[in-house]
C-alpha cells in the first residue's frame, strides 16, 4: 500500500498539469496582490485569504474539484487502469491511494499559496502585523474550507464513478460546486414553506452551505443546523460518498 501511495505521489509531482496548477496559483496570488495593493488592502488582508485563493473565489477548491473529477476517470480513458489493477494491489487499495494523493495535492497547493502570499506581503506591503483576531479568521476560513471539501470532493468522486468520461465528470463536478449553494437556497426556502425542514435540512445540498456558515456565521437561520451539526453531517456524507465510490469502482468493468 505504501509503495502504491509513493508511486501515485511521484507520478503526480512530475505531471505537467500539477506543475501548471501550481504556477497558476502563483500567478493568481500575484495578480490579487497587485489589485489589493491598489485597492488599499493590507498585507494582513491578503494573508488572511491566502492571496484570495480561498475566499471569495475558492480557486483552490475549484482546482481540487477538477482534479478529483478526473483522477480515476482519466485512468480509464487512457487505459492505464489495466496496468494498475494487473499488479498485486486490490482495487480498494488503488482507490484509496488516489484519495491520499488528492490530500497530498491539496496540502501542496495551500503551502504554495501561503508561501507566495507571505513573500509578496513581506516585499510589497512592508511592515504588517497579524493580530490574534486575524489568526482566528485564518483558522476559521481554513476549517470551513476543509469541512466543505470533505463532503464536496467525495461527492465529485462518486459522480466521476458514474460518468462515462473525464470531461463529463469535470463538467458535472464544477457545476455541482457552483450550483450547490443556489440549489440549497432554493430548496431550503421550499422546505420551510412546506413545513418539512425538520428532516429535509439534512439533505447534502444544505450541508454544502457549511463553508459559508462557519466563515460568515449568519446562515444558521437558513440551514437550521448548528456548526457542529453541519460538521458531523459533512463527515458522515463524505464517508458515505467514499463508500459508494469504492463500491462502484470495485465492480466497474475495465
Amino acid at each position: 500500500m505504501f509503495s502504491l501511495i509513493r508511486q501515485e505521489i511521484f507520478k503526480e509531482s512530475h505531471r505537467k498539469s500539477f506543475i501548471g496548477w501550481n504556477l497558476f496559483i502563483i500567478v493568481w496570488v500575484i495578480i490579487c496582490a497587485l489589485i489589493a495593493k491598489k485597492s488599499g488592502l493590507t498585507g494582513a488582508d491578503l494573508i488572511a485569504n491566502e492571496g484570495f485563493t480561498q475566499s471569495p473565489f475558492n480557486i483552490i477548491s475549484l482546482i481540487m474539484v477538477i482534479i478529483t473529477a478526473s483522477t480515476i476517470t482519466k485512468e480509464y480513458s487512457t487505459g492505464t487502469i489495466k496496468l494498475l489493477l494487473s499488479r498485486q494491489f486490490s482495487r480498494t487499495k488503488v482507490f484509496f491511494s488516489k484519495v491520499i494523493n488528492l490530500i497530498f495535492i491539496y496540502i501542496v497547493f495551500n503551502l504554495v499559496s501561503w508561501i507566495v502570499t507571505t513573500i509578496i506581503c513581506l516585499i510589497g506591503f512592508g511592515n504588517f502585523q497579524i493580530t490574534s483576531f486575524m489568526w482566528h479568521s485564518i483558522g476559521t476560513l481554513m476549517l470551513s474550507n476543509i469541512l466543505y471539501l470533505i463532503i464536496l470532493l467525495p461527492a465529485v468522486l462518486l459522480i466521476s464513478m458514474i460518468a462515462k468520461g473525464p470531461n463529463l465528470a469535470v463538467t458535472i463536478g464544477v457545476i455541482t460546486m457552483y450550483l450547490s449553494k443556489l440549489i440549497a437556497l432554493i430548496s431550503d426556502g421550499a422546505f420551510v414553506k412546506w413545513n418539512v425542514m425538520d428532516w429535509a435540512k439534512w439533505n447534502p445540498f444544505n450541508i454544502l452551505m457549511i463553508n459559508f456558515q462557519i466563515s460568515a456565521g449568519n446562515f444558521s437561520n437558513l440551514t437550521q443546523l448548528s456548526n457542529l451539526e453541519l460538521s458531523i453531517a459533512a463527515v458522515v456524507y463524505g464517508i458515505i460518498f467514499l463508500w459508494l465510490s469504492v463500491l462502484i469502482f470495485n465492480h466497474k468493468n475495465i
